[in-house]
């Protein structure tokens, strides 16, 4: 509904502004340029929309982050599916807003057992994205690894 209402909204702020734009004395290259500056930032909008409500990103998880969930959907040849590999994390870094965040990435086997073993610990997991270097020769670039390991339990602070 909310991007229903806001699409409708922007396309009459739109239509507004052409009505406006062409009836006004410009040369026709200002109005064409008027015309294709608004088709472009609808473009962006509508892009910007998923991300901005929720929906999981496949932005590279934070360097260090706690593992809130996870959902695992492995590869299906009969259906042509990849697979994907689905985490709501918590950014830890110092600057950031603490607030959980839904990330997807592509299926790994690695990762899929990683998630498994820290599964199985049974307490609150704490992410941090290592580097490894690829196999194949002809890349140059570093892949993202994720190790998991066992939150520090929460000190009390001590009784006056």
């Amino acid at each position: 509904m909310t991007i229903l209402v806001l699409t409708i909204a922007y396309v009459l702020i739109v239509v507004f502004l052409l009505l406006i734009s062409l009836r006004t004395p410009y040369r026709w290259q200002y109005k064409a340029g008027i015309i294709l500056i608004c088709s472009l930032f609808y473009g962006v909008i509508w892009h910007t929309l998923p991300n901005m409500q929720g929906w999981p990103i496949d932005d590279p998880v934070p360097d260090d982050f706690q593992l809130v969930s996870k959902y695992v959907v492995q590869p299906d040849k009969q259906k042509g599916s990849e697979g994907a590999i689905y985490m709501w994390v918590i950014d830890l870094a110092k600057d950031a807003d603490h607030i959980p965040r839904a990330y997807q990435l592509p299926y790994k086997e690695e990762l899929h057992e990683e998630l498994v073993t820290a599964a199985k610990r049974g307490d609150v997991q704490r992410g941090r994205r290592v580097s490894q270097p690829t196999n194949d020769a002809n890349e140059e670039e570093i892949s993202s690894g994720i190790k998991f390991e066992s939150m520090p339990k929460a000190q009390l602070p001590r009784k006056k």
